[in-house]
Formats: structure tokens, C-alpha cells, sequence
């Protein structure tokens, strides 16, 4: 098990990763969300690196607190965040009204898959998964798991334009 420091901002849990694509790497500021089921990235961050969210034919429905989003699912070359780097991995492309405080949600897709448990009085998350994520599938306590589809939801919307 490892254990990661996290930024406190108020209630706010924060802590920083990275996404690569073709164009590139971006470290970004995350705020750790057990109330996203998906993580989340602005559209500006994933086109800097060459992944255009314009180009996804992939659309998912996200419920915010302001009502139905319809984001574009995006597949990065790798995410890495908590000492582990998930690749290839679908990231949610959405741009947040706080920026200012954090660039995207990291969510329970990735907080699970790690076995992540955020103590928020010693402001920390603690990993009990320790491997890396690499290729098409892998196993995670004997059930199959495919890091490129962990994120598809019940009702995957298409979209045509």
C-alpha cells in the first residue's frame, strides 16, 4: 500500500497527475471526486495533446450538479496519476466552471480500479493496488478488466453530426 499527501483547498481533496497523447504531456490538478463516475479533463487540455474530443464519435451523458452534459469520451495514450500510469485510457473531455482550482475530476473509474481510500482527516489517498496498468485487458482480483472500456456507460449516447 502507498500513501499520497493530497492539497486541501476548504473540503476539497486535490492532487496532480498527467496525461499523454500524440502531441505531448500535460501535468494537470485534479480534484479527487467520489461523486464522478468518470474522470474528467477540459477540452483544451486534451486538444494540447493532440487528442480532439472533436474527433471522438464516443458521447457519454454526465449529470453535474447543473443538469445533462453530453461530453466526448476521449482515449489518451496514458494517464497517470497515484504512482500508477493507466494506458491506453478514455478520458471524458468537459471543461469545469472551476478551473482556477483544478483542471478536472479524478473519478471513481480511476479510484477504483486503484482500490483507493481517501482519508480526508489525514489528507490522504492511500493505493492498495500495486501495478501498472499497461495494454488491452487486464485482471484485477481475477475478474477481467479492460481499462480501454471501463468507462462506458449504461446508455452510451452516439451522436451524428
Amino acid at each position: 500500500m502507498r500513501t499520497y499527501r493530497v492539497d486541501c483547498i476548504g473540503h476539497l481533496r486535490l492532487t496532480r497527475g498527467a496525461v499523454h497523447g500524440p502531441d505531448g504531456t500535460k501535468v494537470v490538478r485534479l480534484l479527487s471526486d467520489t461523486g464522478a463516475s468518470f474522470t474528467v479533463l477540459p477540452v483544451e487540455v486534451l486538444e494540447a495533446i493532440g487528442c480532439s474530443p472533436a474527433a471522438s464519435g464516443d458521447r457519454v451523458r454526465l449529470i453535474p450538479g447543473n443538469g445533462i452534459v453530453i461530453a466526448p469520451r476521449v482515449l489518451v495514450a496514458w494517464l497517470n496519476v497515484l504512482g500508477h500510469e493507466l494506458s491506453p485510457f478514455a478520458i471524458m473531455a468537459h471543461t469545469l466552471p472551476l478551473g482556477e482550482l483544478f483542471e478536472g475530476l479524478l473519478g471513481m473509474d480511476v479510484l477504483t480500479l486503484l482500490q483507493a481510500q481517501i482519508n480526508v482527516l489525514r489528507r490522504t489517498i492511500e493505493v492498495t493496488w500495486d501495478a501498472k496498468v499497461k495494454g488491452e485487458v487486464l485482471r484485477v482480483k481475477g475478474e477481467v478488466f479492460n481499462p480501454r472500456f471501463a468507462q462506458i456507460s449504461p446508455n452510451p449516447l452516439k451522436i451524428e453530426a
